[in-house]
């Protein structure tokens, strides 16, 4: 009799077809057997119908689970049939938003993110990956900036990006909100003529955003 070894294997998604190794075959007494031959299918595969299967293995690209059926014949010995699974399972990206500056009044913008790899010729544009964006403070009571919030950083978040074969993991960047220079511009000067009485006149100007 023929004992047959064969083992499911898993890989992270690359690009690259995959599929199992050949299962392994030995005699009774332990002696590996080269005169083999092991015909395989996604499908069960038997002595019915081995004569039609491919002597190749099938493999699997994206991200998924096949099952590859395998009857192994030889000379003299009674054939064994059997399955494993391969399995792909999704490459994780992170995503990094790029650092930007706003000055204080004006809305808040992103500068883009950065990527790690992607597989194969996989990039950002071919999967057609567009990012929305949060603006937050951090710490424990966590707000959204909006035009008109104090000066500071504040958190600039990814999100919304899927795509087939990939999972993401969203590192914040930094808004930073700068100060706005004060100007002539800034404030409305009072330009009033009074009757002399005698009393001292303060001038004033009201600011503006």
């Amino acid at each position: 009799a023929i004992t047959v070894t064969a083992e499911n294997a898993t890989f992270v998604y690359d690009g690259r077809p995959h599929t199992a190794a050949a299962p392994r075959a030995a005699a009774q007494d332990g002696r590996t057997l080269a005169d083999v031959t092991v015909y395989y299918g996604t499908s069960p595969v038997t002595s019915q119908n081995y004569g039609t299967a491919n002597t190749a293995a099938p493999t699997i690209t994206n991200v998924g689970l096949m099952t590859v059926y395998y009857y192994v014949t030889g000379d003299n010995y009674t054939p064994v049939a059997g399955s494993v699974t391969v399995a792909v399972t999704p490459k994780d990206v992170t995503v990094t938003a790029k650092g930007s500056a706003v000055v204080y009044g004006e809305a808040a913008k992103d500068n883009g993110v950065s990527y790690t790899s992607f597989a194969g010729s996989d990039t950002a544009e071919s999967l057609g990956l567009h990012p929305s964006y949060t603006y937050t403070t951090g710490g424990e009571s966590i707000s959204d900036y909006v035009p008109g919030s104090d000066a500071g950083s504040y958190r600039i978040t990814p999100a919304g990006l899927t795509a087939a074969n990939y999972t993401y993991t969203h590192q914040a960047g930094t808004l930073t909100g700068a100060k706005k220079p004060l100007s002539d511009a800034t404030f409305t000067r009072a330009d009033t003529a009074v009757e002399y009485t005698g009393k001292a006149y303060t001038p004033y100007a009201t600011g503006r955003d």
